[in-house]
Order: C-alpha cells, then sequence, then structure tokens
C-alpha cells in the first residue's frame, strides 16, 4: 500500500509503541498518523500534526513513563515539538505535549532511551543534548 498525503519529501517514519499505527514527518512541517482498522485492512490517515515552525528532519516515537505514546519530532530551525497521545485510544490521537529549545541548528537524530526516560538529540549546530524527564 502506498501512504501519500504528504505536500513534500517524506523524510522519516515510525511505528507506534505496541500499535500497527504509523508515523510519517514531512518537510512540509506536518507529521501524519496513519491507522487500520483491523489486521490486513488499508492504512488511512487519522490526524495530521501541523504547526511545526520547519522541516521535519528527525522523529523518535516512544512510551512516555505516564503510559502515554510520544512522538518527538527534530526540526531544522533547531526545536524540537513532542506530541503525545493517551495510551490505549484507538486510533490514537496526538496533542502538542511540550517544545524543547536549546540546538541553534537543525536537529538531525532523535532517539530515546526507556531505562533513563530521557530523549537524546544530535544537531547541525556540533552538539548533542540529553533532554531529561520528556
Amino acid at each position: 500500500q502506498i501512504l501519500s498525503g504528504h505536500k513534500n519529501y517524506v523524510m522519516v517514519a515510525s511505528y507506534t509503541p505496541g500499535t500497527a499505527d504509523i508515523i510519517t514527518a514531512s518537510s512540509d512541517r506536518t507529521a501524519k498518523v496513519w491507522s487500520r482498522p483491523s489486521e490486513g485492512a488499508q492504512y488511512a490517515c487519522v490526524q495530521t500534526l501541523d504547526g511545526q515552525s520547519d522541516t521535519i528532519m528527525s522523529m523518535s516515537v516512544f512510551e512516555k513513563e505516564d503510559g502515554k505514546t510520544a512522538a518527538a519530532l527534530g526540526l531544522f530551525d533547531g526545536s524540537i515539538r513532542v506530541w503525545a497521545a493517551k495510551k490505549g485510544e484507538a486510533p490514537a490521537h496526538f496533542d502538542l505535549d511540550c517544545t524543547l529549545d536549546g540546538h541553534r541548528s537543525s536537529v538531525n537524530a532523535l532517539t530515546f532511551d526507556d531505562s533513563s526516560r530521557s530523549l537524546f538529540s544530535t544537531s547541525s549546530d556540533t552538539t548533542g543534548r540529553v533532554w531529561r524527564e520528556v
């Protein structure tokens, strides 16, 4: 199946933990949540996460300590926007949880460590950052 709907390059994609939902993120400054009602059914876009200030360059999808599923989006302008959805919602509905500022250039990679509950980001500003308790 082809998932289409973005207006520009799709930069990254990830499955969400514990579900078959997929999140795609694009240089059109949106991320899209794709879900299917049952095994074998076709995926459909169920939500567009918009309002990003710049191109989405990276993404990490993880489960937060409070049980919410989170999608951290690393932007070209150096900011990170974290969206979260309540556990067990089908399909998931994401709301903006927080914005992390600190990088001076593109956030090129994001990864989450379950044991320390920390998000790690790397940037074209030549730094890496550890964000605790995201």
